[in-house]
């Protein structure tokens, strides 16, 4: 798993990540492994009882609620295929020191370095992204899919040079 570093993130960052993963979640499990979504200890955001919480916080959040992000994370689930916990919970529990991390939990074990610094690339870029595009910006964008049909532009605006390996023939289907 990929723990990425988030203290210096504001809550519009980590609101705008969550906003983007939700959308690419799909692409995310495509290169890690269709075979991980089945996996009981990287369950999926649209197959978790998440959806609910992470909904209340982005309007929470929308309606200009400080502090929501720590809600969040105290409800979510440890074994989701991204992890919030580590925000306020260290090695051990919640009486250790934060990690102040967002876990990635897609990825199996692999010696392959290729493999291992392309996802940590992936995941840099969607954090990179998040941190430089403004909630309201995602937002209008990712609405906006259905009627501009721009997916793959808006993969290659998260994911830049990595973008083509995430891009296929079926990528509306995926994100919609």
């Amino acid at each position: 798993h990929v723990h990425l570093n988030a203290r210096k993130m504001t809550e519009q960052h980590i609101a705008t990540l969550l906003l983007g993963y939700v959308t690419v979640e799909p692409l995310l499990f495509k290169f890690a492994g269709k075979h991980r979504m089945s996996n009981h200890f990287t369950i999926p955001l649209e197959r978790s009882t998440l959806t609910a919480p992470l909904g209340k916080f982005l309007r929470l959040f929308e309606k200009g609620v400080v502090g929501s992000v720590v809600q969040l994370a105290e409800s979510w689930y440890k074994y989701g295929s991204i992890n919030l916990r580590p925000l306020i919970e260290g090695e051990g529990g919640a009486r250790r020191k934060p990690l102040g991390t967002i876990e990635f939990r897609h990825m199996e074990g692999t010696d392959d370095v290729n493999r291992i610094l392309t996802w940590i690339n992936i995941l840099l870029s969607l954090k990179k992204w998040a941190k430089n595009t403004p909630y309201d910006t995602a937002k209008a964008t990712i609405l906006a899919l259905n009627t501009t049909s721009a997916y793959s532009e808006f993969i290659r605006e998260i994911f830049g040079d990595v973008a083509k390996l995430l891009i296929g023939v079926d990528l509306q289907q995926e994100i919609e």
